[in-house]
């Protein structure tokens, strides 16, 4: 091969990386322009207007808390407007539960589902342990129990001890006496200090249990 053949070979191939780098630096600064321009000022946005639905919702506003109150926004609309920023995300689940406290359970288990919380917080075992109360609402125990059982296996020390005892209840209205015993141990070992540990000696002499 010829030197000028190989200085074309040289100069193609340079074009080629200029190329490429020139599409990399552009690609990198789109990506950084728009989470500066278009990401940041929007998450911002639903931070603020997450502070005031969630006055509503620590003040027991429950409606103003889905709907807002006209001047402030609600879940509901925060969720449409930012539904895909962590606001947005955190929405959701002030709208399941706000939905629970007014009684409309099948509103409240479509938004504990599509929130999406880290694996073991203390928002996901209370979403999970409320869809457990919606289906048990509704007339469905073994959703309910499912929903109870998987609140509990996060290992909340407040939680848990709540969700297992919930789980003894609903196998004890089932007559399922000797799986509900099995729950309340499982809170007098693993829980001793919590309130349900308290009653779990009571409740087990009531079903016939003798250690």
């Amino acid at each position: 091969m010829s030197s000028e053949s190989n200085q074309g070979v040289m100069t193609k191939s340079l074009k080629t990386i200029v190329t490429i780098a020139i599409v990399i630096i552009v690609a990198v600064g789109g990506y950084f322009g728009y989470q500066e321009w278009v990401t940041k000022p929007k998450n911002e946005k639903a931070a603020a207007a997450m502070m005031e639905m969630e006055q509503f919702f620590q003040n027991g506003q429950f409606e103003e808390a889905i709907n807002g109150d006209g001047l402030n926004q609600g879940a509901l609309a925060i969720i449409a407007q930012y539904g895909n920023t962590k606001s947005g995300n955190l929405a959701r689940y002030y709208a399941g539960m706000s939905f629970m406290q007014l009684g409309e359970y099948q509103e409240a288990l479509k938004y504990l589902n599509e929130y999406k919380a880290a694996s073991g917080t203390t928002l996901q075992v209370l979403a999970e342990g409320a869809k457990g109360d919606a289906h048990l609402e509704l007339g469905d125990q073994e959703k309910a129990i499912a929903s109870y059982r998987k609140a509990a296996e996060y290992k909340d020390q407040v939680a848990s001890p709540l969700f297992l005892y919930r789980v003894a209840l609903v196998l004890e209205a089932q007559d399922k006496n000797e799986e509900a015993i099995k729950y309340l141990l499982q809170i007098k070992e693993e829980y001793p200090e919590s309130p349900q540990a308290l009653e779990v000696d009571i409740y087990l002499a009531y079903l016939g249990f003798v250690e």
